[in-house]
This record gives structure tokens, sequence and C-alpha cells, in this order.
């Protein structure tokens, strides 16, 4: 009789236990929250890591941010983000303590874009070729000089983005590893705080403007970024198929055409062609396929075989008509503003095709070398990130969506001349998009590509006033339908210290603002469960 009674009541214990934990399971409580399944909204503050802010300044804004914001929950999480202060992990350490003690996560953001970057400089000062070259032959002024002190102007201009250009890229995987690794190690000693990693801030091509003729101005047409173009639509050089870095990375047949096998392998039929206008029986001559009037491979200016010394002279002329730097009948860069196959195979502007992705998108998008270009430096950055250790899912780029700039004529100059767009964010190796953005998005233009994304500049209404009412409805309306598909991290600017002006934001004061309340609101709101 005791054993049947005991019995039952271990039945009954069971099955109260089952019950249970089924209802823990339908809240949500023993999921573990993650990169995947939590919301997280951290406003832009810089000085959380400079070395003039206190302790007690960082707590002080801590419990601001708390008050205005609200706590949220384990799968809503609020914190600050910020750019990494190179070289001094002990700000980002101290920041990660303080952001523990408060409940609070964090996200640093790499400056390793190819312009802004202070500090490079003074690797490659000594060979121009290394900077980023404008298509209206001038240099970015003023230009620096290795016998003179780097001023910070001079610091912060563009390098070139291509592959090839071994100084720069040497340069940019020691600093990204180093940076992996102080961050990773913040990690590992305060489990939890570093929710997300945003490595370069709007990667892309520079230019704008328009030359005294009215052609449009943009870049990079030096020796460097116009070799790997070359290699990139015949499959040589690097992007051999056999021989090269980068096998199988070549332009898509929808750029190029039909691939022939030539030794073996599948390749660009210009692969062995002797000339551009000769075809050598695969397939149509470069100059028949794109329009174009080409007598060499060589590069019309600077060639890197022809002319393989330094370049150190400012004054040089960058697009010079005799002399061995210049090759009659050379390849260069399509001219701006151009329509033809040949402007499409450098850039392919979404807005100058009735609004149409590329071929293939969003598998496998034909766009041009441009874009190519800064969506493998973002994604060969984050591949030197990951190889030190940091976890792929906390990994986000934050680039311009080109396409949703709009069709008026600043708009489409800008997409024609930044080599950006939301799919140059999109990380294959980590399946995350990462973009930057004033004003709404279709969630769609991301999720096409990965199931989460985020947007690491944020603002709903550019030109609303800091308590307006349409800001509030903008900014709970955009947080409402993000979260709800694919997005999983926001960055709204910009948080400003208590008793300093407004105008230190830059640009949107964030604290006691109608955008701040819409935070507030919405979080107060969201059940402590996980995202889907």
């Amino acid at each position: 009789m005791n054993n049947s009674v005991s019995i039952s009541k271990i039945m009954i214990l069971k099955i109260l236990s089952v019950l249970f934990l089924g209802a823990l399971l339908a809240r949500g409580q023993t999921t573990t929250p993650d990169a995947s399944n939590t919301f997280h909204i951290l406003a832009l503050w810089e000085p959380i890591v400079r070395a003039d802010t206190t302790e007690d300044q960082i707590r002080h804004e801590m419990d601001r941010l708390l008050v205005q914001f609200g706590k949220g929950n384990r799968f809503n999480r609020i914190g600050f983000s910020f750019i990494y202060p190179n070289g001094k992990p002990e700000l980002l350490r101290r920041a990660a303590r303080l952001a523990m003690e408060k409940g609070l996560v964090l996200g640093p953001v790499l400056g390793l874009q190819s312009h802004g970057n202070a500090g490079m400089a003074a690797e490659f000062i000594g060979d121009l070729r290394n900077y980023m070259w404008k298509s209206d032959g001038r240099m970015w002024s003023p230009m620096p000089r290795p016998d003179k002190p780097l001023t910070w102007h001079e610091n912060l201009l563009p390098s070139s983005s291509s592959r090839y250009c071994d100084v720069v890229r040497t340069e940019l995987e020691k600093r990204t590893r180093q940076q992996a690794k102080e961050i990773l190690a913040v990690m590992k000693e305060f489990p939890g705080v570093i929710a997300v990693v945003n490595p370069i801030i709007e990667q892309g091509l520079m230019g704008g403007g328009r030359t005294e003729n009215g052609a449009l101005i943009y870049g990079d047409v030096g020796p460097y970024a116009v070799t790997e173009f070359r290699d990139w639509l015949r499959h040589t050089g690097r992007y051999d198929a056999e021989k090269g870095t980068y096998p199988g990375q070549g332009a898509p047949p929808e750029i190029i055409g039909p691939l022939v096998k030539i030794n073996g392998k599948l390749r660009s039929a210009f692969y062995d062609d002797p000339n551009p206008a000769e075809a050598n029986k695969t397939g149509k001559s470069f100059n028949l396929t794109f329009g174009t009037a080409f007598k060499s491979w060589s590069l019309r200016y600077f060639d890197l075989s022809l002319n393989p010394e330094a370049i150190t002279d400012p004054a040089t002329d960058f697009r010079p008509q005799s002399g061995k730097a210049f090759v009659d009948g050379g390849f260069e860069l399509p001219a701006p503003d151009s329509l033809s196959a040949f402007w499409r195979a450098w850039i392919w502007v979404n807005q100058e095709q009735d609004g149409e992705y590329p071929p293939g998108n969003p598998a496998t998008p034909a766009y041009g070398f441009a874009q190519v270009m800064s969506r493998n430096y973002v994604s060969d950055v984050f591949a030197w990130l990951a190889a030190e250790g940091l976890p792929k899912d906390r990994l986000y780029a934050h680039q311009v969506p080109a396409e949703a700039l709009g069709n008026s004529p600043k708009g489409v100059e800008q997409a024609r001349t930044m080599g950006m767009g939301v799919w140059t964010g999109y990380v294959a190796d980590c399946k995350t998009v990462g973009i930057t953005r004033f004003g709404h998005i279709d969630p769609k233009w991301m999720t096409q590509y990965a199931p989460h994304w985020g947007i690491f500049e944020w603002h709903p209404q550019p030109s609303a006033a800091p308590d307006a009412q349409r800001l509030y409805d903008a900014a709970k309306s955009d947080l409402e339908e993000y979260s709800a598909n694919g997005c999983r991290f926001l960055f709204p600017g910009w948080w400003y210290m208590e008793g300093k002006p407004k105008g230190d934001t830059k640009t949107f004061p964030l604290p006691d603002s109608r955008f701040a309340d819409a935070i507030r609101d919405f979080l107060a709101a969201r059940p402590d469960e996980p995202l889907k």
C-alpha cells in the first residue's frame, strides 16, 4: 500500500515536472539568449571609450540610458556602441566592466575601412600608388609627402581597396588581427557584455562631383585597382582558376559571356587572348563584347609591369599622354556616366537599370567590380577576425544601401561613385547583413541575402525635430517591423553626456527625445521571449 502511494506521488511529480517544463519552454524561459534570438539597441556614444571620460561619468550616462530606454529583458538588450579605441584595449575593458555592473551590453565599431582610417597612412606613404586615384586625374589634396610629418587630414586620405595593393593589405590584416585579439580577450574576461562587433564603416570607393566638362568623378582608377579589374574580367593573375590566389572568384558569365575550357579549366574567353581585339578562337573578343577599342592588355596609365617603381611626388601627372607611364590604346576604366556593358562590368547601379538588381540576385548577383572590390575588402577583413576567434554570428558589416538612395540626381550620383549597396554588407560566411540607414528601409532588402541583419547608424526620421510626434511614430513603427523581420542590432544616434550642448551629437540628439521615448515604450511592451 505504501509502495503504491509512493509510486503515485512519483508519477504525479513527474507529470507536474513535465507540465512545468512545457510551460517554461512555451514562455522561452529555458532558451539561452544569443545573437540570433535577441534584439539589441545600442546607442552610439563615442566618449565611453575616451580616456578623458571618468568612470563616474560613464556610470551616470549608463543610468540615464536605463531610465530613458528602460531595462529591457533577457531577449531585448540595451547598451552603448562606439568606435573601438585602436591600440587602447584598456578603455574597452573599462567600458565592459562598467557595463557588466549595470547589466548593459556593448557594440564596438572597427574603423578599418579604406577611408578615414587615421594612422595607417604612415605605413604606405612612400608610394602614392597605394592611395585611391580619382577619374579626373587629380589626387586628393593635399597629398602627403614622405619627407614631411603627416597631418590629420592626410591620415584620412583613402587608400586603395584593391587586393593587389599588398602594402595596404598587409597593414590592414595586421591591424585587423590585433584588434580581434584585444576584443576577444575582453569578451572572455566579461562574458556576454560584447554583443556584436561591427567592422568597417561604409567601405567603398570615393568620388562625387563633376569635372569642368561635366564628367562624373569616381574612383579607384589607380594602377592596382585597374590591374585587378582587368584580371578579374580575364580570370588571370590572382584570379587564375589554377594558379591564382582567388580561383573561382573572377567575373561571372553574366558579365563576360560564356566560360570556355582552357587548359582543362573553365575560364573567361579572354584568358588567352593576345590582346583585347583578338579572340584567339575562344568566344568573342573583349572589344567586341564590351564595345571598347583597346589595343593592349597593358594599362593605359602606369602599368605595374612597365612601371614597377614607387611614385613619391604628388606633382606627378597621373594621366600622362606620353612617356614610359603611357600606353596608347592601353586598358583603362570605362568613361563615367556610360550605360554600356563595360560600365556595368565596373559598377551596376540599380537606379540606372530601372531599379532592377543584376542577374543572379540574390544567390549570385552579377554586380560590377567596384561593388565586388568593396565586398571582397569587407569579407577578407571578416575572415581575419573570425580566424582570430571572434564569433561569426556576432560580426556584422556597416555598408550604405546605395539602391535605397533614390532616383534624385544626388542619390544616383552617390550610387555611381561609392561601390556599395546592401549586397556589399552581406557576409556569406557569417550569414549576416549590416547597413547604415537614415529613414525607413524594407527588411526584404536585407533578408533576401541573410536571415539576420542590423543597422549600425540609424535614425528613422532625419528631418524631424527631436520633440516631433512623427519621430516617435516612425521609430515605434520601425522597431516593431524590424524586430519581427530579422533585425537583431540597431545603433541609434546619437547619445550625448548630460550637461553637454546638444550640438556635441553632431547630427541627431537622442537623449530626452521622442526617439528615446519610442525605444522605451517599445521595450516596455516586449515579452521576455526569444525572437523567431
